[in-house]
Formats: C-alpha cells, structure tokens, sequence
C-alpha cells in the first residue's frame, strides 16, 4: 500500500469512534486491524466466525494474531 493510500486509512479510521472488524486471521483482515489497533487503540474489537466450514487452525492463529497485537477478539460460534 502505498503511503498516501495509509494515511488517507488512518484519516478514516481516525474519525471513528471505535471499530468492530471481521477478522479472519488473513493478510487484508490482519493489515486493517493493525491499522485499526494503530489509530484506535483498545477501541478496537476483532471478530472471527467459528462453525463447521471454518478450519479449526484458521481461527486459532486469528486468535493468536489477535493477541499478539493486544486487540481484544471475540469467536461467534455459527452454523
């Protein structure tokens, strides 16, 4: 991404309140709510699905990436 395309992001994010991101653990979902956590701080909430489609191993390392940048993740179970 480049740099005037970051900045015009964390412009955006920067008005919000706070945000509620889906968060799958990938490289887009991962990169905006480093981004998010970046401008928002704890204002930040990730959240992954978990049901029967969903690799077991996808929503742990959602998980762990999550944790590991300290934003607080919430699993919803589905069907």
């Amino acid at each position: 991404m480049s740099t005037e395309r970051r900045r015009r992001l964390r412009e955006i994010l920067g008005r919000l309140p706070g945000a509620v991101l889906a968060f799958s653990g990938g490289v887009d979902s991962t990169f905006l709510l480093y981004e998010a956590r970046e401008v928002l701080g704890e204002r930040v909430l990730a959240v992954t699905a978990s049901s029967p489609i969903h690799p077991q191993e996808e929503v742990e390392r959602a998980r762990r990436l999550a944790g590991a940048m300290g934003v607080a993740h919430l699993v919803l179970a589905t069907s």
